[in-house]
């Protein structure tokens, strides 16, 4: 929610939880539980970290 009230997520593909989905209207709102969206990652709940680690740390190298 964050990310849509700055507008960072404006028109990118985001992790939304389905509570959530409702009212972010500036991303595109999706049911995967991470998205990689150029620069932009996102996890539908805190129980997606062990798969967004990977993506995060093969970013940096």
């Amino acid at each position: 929610m964050l990310f849509d009230k700055v507008g960072v997520g404006k028109g990118r593909r985001v992790a939304l939880h389905s509570l959530v989905k409702p009212v972010v209207k500036g991303g595109i709102g999706t049911d995967e539980k991470l998205v990689v969206d150029g620069n932009l990652y996102t996890a539908q709940t805190e129980h997606a970290i062990s798969s967004l680690m990977p993506e995060l740390l093969n970013a940096l190298k």
